[in-house]
């Protein structure tokens, strides 16, 4: 019996010390998962504070694209104006040759032109004197057959002729430029 109790005893020790050592694994175990809980706390502390970070981080670099987007552009745009200043300033100077030149061939073309009419006017002016003449000179002929009954010399003729066609000419027709 001696041993019996003894046996009784390192039980009853064994159920003490395995309750103990439940208790103390139950604790260590609440102890973990508290240190877990901490843990996955500090985690979600430090993700929001990365998050907040990361956030802030593309905000800033997002700003400093658009910044970096917005000197692109304008760089763009002024390239865009001098090109444009440049092409109309080039347009404008070709424009102007190009007006000169036609202007001069029109100058040129007029001129031309106006020295055609002339010389065409000059010659239906002679032409016309001297068909005038002629008919002055029948008209002088046939009007000296009848008063004089005789004919005039080519010569007188031709002088009568000459007067009186500048005299008509000096009265009716106007002088050519």
């Amino acid at each position: 019996m001696v041993k019996y109790r003894r046996l009784k005893k390192l039980e009853t020790d064994l159920g003490w010390a395995g309750e103990k050592a439940r208790q103390k694994a139950a604790g260590i175990i609440e102890q973990a998962k508290n240190e877990a809980l901490k843990l996955l706390q500090s985690v979600n502390l430090d993700s929001q504070k990365y998050k907040e970070n990361l956030e802030s981080s593309v905000k800033l670099l997002t700003a400093n694209e658009i910044d970096e987007y917005k000197k692109v552009i304008t760089n763009i745009t002024k390239d865009v104006e001098k090109g444009v200043i440049s092409d109309s300033q080039e347009f404008r100077k070709m424009f102007s040759q190009a007006w000169s030149q036609l202007q001069k061939q029109t100058e040129e073309q007029l001129i031309s032109d106006v020295q055609e009419v002339r010389k065409k006017l000059a010659d239906y002016e002679k032409t016309q004197k001297a068909e005038i003449k002629e008919k002055i000179g029948r008209i002088l002929e046939g009007a000296a057959l009848e008063l004089l009954g005789q004919s005039i010399d080519t010569q007188t003729d031709e002088k009568l002729v000459t007067e009186v066609v500048d005299k008509v000419l000096e009265k009716y027709a106007q002088p050519m430029a």
